[in-house]
């Protein structure tokens, strides 16, 4: 099941691509000195003396040309690589630089988010499995399965352990509070005041920005994953 990587995640993807990088270039660089020295080698032979050995040389110096070549073309796929991963840690390292600098009611409610996650993610696994006894058991056929978890990865879901719902769930609540803000500020512009309060699974306020001002009326709604969780935003414009 995909997810968000976490910053220590991305991490190592990045030292495992600079490595395959690294390796490259080293295995370059031999290529490069062996060819240094098959073209001195033939630059002492003389060809008509002894053309078996000056032609075995000439095709060791084709052949590692070759190589080279084709070593080198993988270079820039290799570097991108790099640069795509390192791109990815600097958003996600912005992104939880901007949930640490968000009020405290957020901070709240993006614990409330995990909560009611890690608790419906829970259920729906242990339902599953539950009624994946009953298929094993020929109490229910797999066309009844398919029909009842339609549109899930049921037979994936059945397989989670605890921490992999706890990890998912952290994610998720992040994606989840980080849209929030995304949505507000195309309403509002850049933030410059937060007032919020949380009831319950509700956060309430008003949030201002240098273009307007946003009314904001959050329900944390349960069901399995984030995609059944839901906020409204309503704005006000300040003239």
């Amino acid at each position: 099941m995909a997810t968000k990587m976490t910053a220590t995640e991305i991490t190592e993807r990045i030292n495992k691509a600079q490595e395959n990088l690294n390796k490259l270039m080293n295995l370059i660089a031999k290529r490069e000195a062996k060819l240094e020295k098959l073209n001195a080698q033939i630059a002492k032979m003389d060809k008509k003396e002894d053309r078996n050995a000056y032609q075995e040389v000439q095709w060791a110096i084709e052949d590692t040309e070759y190589a080279l070549n084709e070593n080198r073309d993988k270079i820039p796929e290799k570097e991108k690589n790099v640069r795509y991963w390192q791109e990815k840690l600097e958003k996600v390292n912005a992104e939880n630089k901007k949930i640490m600098q968000m009020p405290e009611q957020l901070k709240e409610l993006y614990k409330q988010v995990k909560t009611e996650l890690i608790k419906s993610n829970k259920e729906f696994r242990d339902a599953v499995r539950k009624d994946y006894r009953r298929y094993a058991n020929k109490e229910m056929t797999w066309e009844e399965m398919e029909k009842k978890y339609n549109r899930t990865n049921w037979y994936e879901i059945k397989e989670q352990t605890d921490e992999e719902i706890v990890k998912e769930a952290t994610k998720d609540a992040k994606t989840y509070i980080l849209d929030l803000v995304s949505r507000v500020e195309k309403k509002v512009g850049q933030i410059t005041n937060w007032e919020l309060y949380i009831n319950g699974n509700h956060l309430n306020g008003t949030v201002t920005g240098t273009k307007a001002k946003a009314k904001i009326e959050t329900i944390i709604a349960g069901g399995y994953n984030i995609q059944c969780l839901h906020n409204r935003v309503l704005v006000n414009r300040i003239k």
